[in-house]
């Protein structure tokens, strides 16, 4: 069980592991119990079993938006070496979480916070602000190369790092936000 004070668990494990995956299921383990949970995941998307890119789905709406790809889009804002980041796909991460409906969830999941937050860009300032700000639980993806950066630049927050797929993850979360 973890401390009442818990606000932001990092959610850690290997690049490509299913982080993601397992964040989706938690959503939907909290909302069956009547929570709200806002934020948004990067959806990998694949195209003959390559992976090309990824979408931002926001929980709220459903709503995917390109976010990025393997390839230069229209609207590219960065490129990250291997992905072109879309603008679009960037403010509507920022826009989630900057929603006034986000700051009162019972759960805020952030998928990811990778190198480009680790700099100070993306959405740090946007998730900054939600930690300082949120009532409820932020769940924040972090892929294990980047875990002690994190952990470490948050260190003054009550944090909580968590392996992904730990047996009770689901219920010891949801036994945090109830307990908010």
């Amino acid at each position: 069980m973890f401390p009442a004070n818990t606000q932001v668990i990092f959610w850690r494990g290997p690049k490509h592991s299913g982080k993601t995956s397992a964040a989706a299921g938690l959503a939907d383990f909290i909302q069956a119990q009547g929570f709200r949970v806002a934020g948004f995941l990067s959806v990998s998307i694949y195209e003959d079993s390559e992976l090309v890119g990824f979408d931002l789905l926001d929980f709220a709406t459903r709503v995917k938006t390109p976010l990025a790809r393997n390839h230069e889009m229209p609207d590219s804002a960065e490129n990250t070496g291997k992905f072109f980041l879309s603008r679009a796909g960037l403010e509507a991460g920022i826009k989630i979480l900057t929603a006034p409906a986000t700051c009162r969830s019972d759960l805020v999941i952030v998928d990811e916070f990778g190198p480009l937050e680790l700099e100070g860009r993306g959405w740090r300032n946007s998730l900054e602000a939600l930690m300082s700000e949120a009532s409820g639980v932020i769940l924040v993806v972090v892929r294990d190369e980047l875990i002690e950066q994190v952990a470490s630049l948050y260190s003054h927050k009550n944090t909580l790092v968590l392996l992904y797929n730990s047996p009770c993850a689901q219920q010891d979360i949801s036994d945090l936000v109830r307990n908010k």
